[in-house]
């Protein structure tokens, strides 16, 4: 009897620990995530600017709430206007590196010789990057939308960012359904939009929820409000949302009037699926191709350790990985500042050239189409 206990006692100690084991690996199989979007307000108080107490004061709200990485509308960069003078607002944010390693801008317009856009920070690795326009309509302002591919600890995730027109509903709601046709097509199952949505009535993202996309709302279910800072009485203007995969933990905002007319939105998340499944690597995983979800190949990008890309290619229909090498269409080499420099087309099926380009200045990946300098016959 005493031997049938013993047995049956180290039978349900096994189990204990094989049950915790388990448990822990289970635990380990997600990763959490401390994401937030930011409407910086570049224009500023009477169109003023970013004041260098304003700057330094967005800078420390930043580093305090512990992110891995955040959007930020209304980016400055380099132009020559007189809210900003030179200044390199996404670059300063980020003091030199010092809080986030990488730093994507996203340009929509050019300003008086600069830039204004959109822009990310983040301490992930950047595995993929690009910038292209939204719809617009005669007499609206252009803008656009960044999608970039980060990994944190083998977790892969599509991150929009985006700052929609302020015109009208109808002009926004082509907009956002060009962006759910976007996301419902990305082959990386980790997606989060983030953004300055302008909508007049938060009955403009039904579309999202209609889609099976989840919004970041606070723990009474309630859309959060974050605009103006200075008054009180806010709406809803800035949004996460995020794919029906992701778990939403918490929700909060932060900062005031002294930062920007919007207030941070921050959200905690957490990712259970990797999602590199269309997703291959190669030279030392500093190549990435990007498969549709068919499996053919949409485009590589190669990124050097500080995950600069270096250049980009891009396929034709149908391109199969391993059988790759004479499917490719484009050849971009990009420089130090993530503008494309030259390009060349090769022949299909071949690895012939027959087609180069050369680029104007700030010819951001995804937007260089209307940058063109010259385009010869090889």
């Amino acid at each position: 009897m005493k031997k049938l206990f013993k047995k049956t006692l180290l039978f349900l100690s096994f189990a204990v620990l094989l049950f915790i084991f388990d448990s822990n690996s289970n635990a380990a199989s997600a990763e959490e995530l401390n994401i937030a979007t930011f409407n910086i307000f570049s224009k500023g108080p009477n169109s003023t600017g970013m004041s260098d107490s304003r700057l330094n004061s967005i800078r420390n709200l930043i580093r305090n709430e512990n992110l891995d990485f955040i959007g930020l509308q209304e980016v400055d960069n380099n132009n020559t206007s007189k809210r900003n003078i030179g200044k390199n607002l996404l670059s300063q944010i980020s003091d030199s590196k010092t809080i986030f390693p990488y730093q994507i801008y996203g340009q929509t317009l050019e300003i008086n010789g600069g830039q204004y856009g959109n822009g990310m920070l983040t301490k992930n690795r950047v595995r993929g990057e690009l910038v292209k326009y939204l719809p617009k309509e005669a007499g609206a302002e252009q803008r656009s939308y960044q999608r970039v591919v980060l990994e944190k600890n083998g977790y892969f995730v599509a991150v929009y960012n985006t700052h929609l027109s302020h015109e009208n509903s109808d002009l926004r709601k082509t907009q956002i359904d060009t962006l759910v046709k976007l996301m419902n097509n990305d082959p990386i199952p980790n997606k989060i939009l983030m953004g300055d949505f302008n909508v007049s009535s938060t009955n403009e993202l039904v579309t999202f929820e209609n889609n099976g996309y989840k919004i970041v709302k606070d723990q009474n279910n309630k859309f959060i409000n974050t605009f103006p800072t200075n008054k009180t009485t806010k709406k809803p203007l800035d949004f996460i949302i995020v794919s029906k995969n992701i778990n939403i933990l918490n929700a909060e905002t932060k900062g005031t009037y002294e930062h920007s007319d919007h207030h941070i939105l921050k959200a905690k998340i957490k990712l259970s699926e990797r999602g590199d499944s269309n997703l291959r690597f190669e030279n030392n995983g500093q190549i990435m191709f990007t498969s549709d979800k068919n499996g053919y190949l949409i485009r590589a990008e190669e990124y050097n350790d500080n995950s600069k890309r270096l250049h980009a290619w891009e396929y034709y229909p149908d391109a199969v990985y391993g059988k790759h090498g004479n499917q490719i269409k484009y050849i971009f080499d990009i420089g130090s500042y993530g503008n494309v420099t030259n390009a060349s087309r090769r022949i299909q099926g071949t690895k012939t050239i027959d087609r180069r380009y050369t680029y104007y200045p700030n010819a951001k990946y995804g937007i260089h189409g209307t940058k063109i300098k010259s385009s010869l016959p090889n």
